[in-house]
């Protein structure tokens, strides 16, 4: 069995939808694979640089590390977007899509994500 990873949040308001997810390494590359094929969004796995005889290298991206950083994806084929701000500790997505898509994702999401009981208020 796949180690179910937590979601803090989740929420929508018409096509706009939100995530909250635990930063961590895994979760991003499975993030990124649901957002390839649901929406055909590619968040790059990779940097790609040049080294001293300029010769193309690429390096595995270290989300883990990625603090106060925002990127932007974008698909023109379904008119799909989503954005990814890595906090200290967290991951927030948002994602603009069809409600159909919403509910594909939904359903694929939380087949490796799992939400927390909420605490009871004092």
């Amino acid at each position: 069995m796949v180690k179910k990873f937590k979601i803090y949040s989740i929420g929508n308001d018409g096509s706009f939808n939100y995530y909250v997810f635990d930063k961590r390494q895994l979760m991003v590359e499975e993030l990124s694979k649901m957002l390839r094929e649901v929406f055909g969004l590619k968040l790059d796995m990779y940097d790609e640089s040049f080294d001293k005889n300029y010769k193309l290298v690429h390096k595995k991206r270290h989300f883990e590390k990625y603090k106060d950083y925002h990127e932007s994806l974008r698909a023109t084929r379904n008119n799909s977007r989503a954005d990814i701000f890595y906090g200290s500790k967290k991951v927030f997505l948002t994602v603009i899509c069809s409600a159909s898509s919403r509910k594909k994702f939904n359903e694929d999401l939380f087949k490796f994500c799992s939400m927390p009981e909420p605490k009871e208020r004092k």
